[in-house]
């Protein structure tokens, strides 16, 4: 599948009983379905779907050659997947983004406006999100029903089967804005 200029693929690997740490950091064995997403300047990320014995479900990069920003995503900045009534699973949208005192090195994951989802992926994320099977993309209360301090975080619901859309929500959130370098412009008031 085409995500921009990249390239995105399922690899066929499948590994089981792979030990690990859940998205609510319970030791557990998960089963990783791998994806490799190739693009521009020797973009090289393998990514996994993975599912844990305990029911939980997160994608994560398992290895990234280039570039060498995306290093420090291997096995963290996960994007969990929360389990709804009805057997959906939603993925608020945090963004990683580059520091602007150290363009090589990033923070953390930050709420972000969908402009700010477009800008840092260079894409309409919700459109490319719908396109490749998420079943809603908006505010969090507004796609989930559920009212939480989150509300108004641009969130992703997936069905129980779906594998690919949450893989592309990891890359247009995680990997893309890290590559493109992306920094929110200060707004001034």
């Amino acid at each position: 599948m085409k995500v921009g200029d990249h390239e995105l693929q399922k690899s066929g690997r499948v590994d089981t009983n792979v030990e690990g740490k859940t998205p609510s950091n319970e030791a557990s064995v998960g089963e990783f379905q791998y994806y490799r997403l190739t693009g521009p300047k020797g973009l090289d990320v393998e990514l996994a779907y993975v599912t844990w014995a305990n029911g939980e479900r997160d994608v994560q990069v398992t290895r990234a050659k280039e570039p060498a920003i995306l290093s420090h995503l291997e096995g963290r900045r996960r994007l969990a997947l929360m389990r709804m009534p009805g057997g959906e699973f939603y993925a608020v949208l945090k963004q990683a983004r580059v520091k602007s005192e150290a363009p090589n090195e990033w923070s953390g994951l930050f709420k972000a406006s969908k402009d700010e989802l477009d800008a840092g992926a260079k894409l309409d994320v919700h459109g490319v999100l719908k396109q490749c099977g998420a079943v809603r993309v908006g505010p969090k209360e507004t796609v989930t029903g559920i009212s939480d301090r989150q509300d108004d975080w641009p969130t992703a619901v997936f069905t129980c089967d779906d594998r690919l859309s949450p893989v592309v929500a990891f890359t247009v959130t995680r990997v893309l804005p890290l590559v493109m370098m992306y920094r929110p412009q200060l707004r001034l008031s």
